[in-house]
């Protein structure tokens, strides 16, 4: 999923954390998401977009569980809000490349 999230030109991504719960089993947490992506990334899962030569940003709430297994991460489960996604169209002097934003 990551590898793909990284070939496709999406991986410039910003999680806003509201609640983080650790326990002994793992870790816990939900927030908002946003990933900026290529238009044409979205128009190929179906999302409607005007440009697909332009960067949107999408939103998300989003929910994880990171179970651990002796110190190890042992899996990870996620749950996004698809009903309530927020699709913006950035304008070129928005657009963060992975480039820039692991600089």
């Amino acid at each position: 999923m990551y590898q793909g999230i990284f070939d496709e030109g999406s991986s410039v991504i910003q999680l806003d954390i509201e609640r983080l719960s650790v326990s002994d089993w793992g870790i816990a947490g939900d927030g908002v998401i946003r990933i900026i992506n290529p238009g044409k990334v979205l128009a190929t899962r179906g999302t409607e977009v005007d440009d697909e030569g332009a960067h949107y940003l999408v939103s998300n709430r989003i929910a994880w569980f990171l179970p651990y297994d002796h110190g190890l991460m042992a899996g990870e489960d996620t749950y996004m809000d698809l009903v309530n996604t927020e699709v913006v169209k950035l304008d070129p002097s928005e657009v963060v490349t992975p480039e820039e934003a692991f600089a």
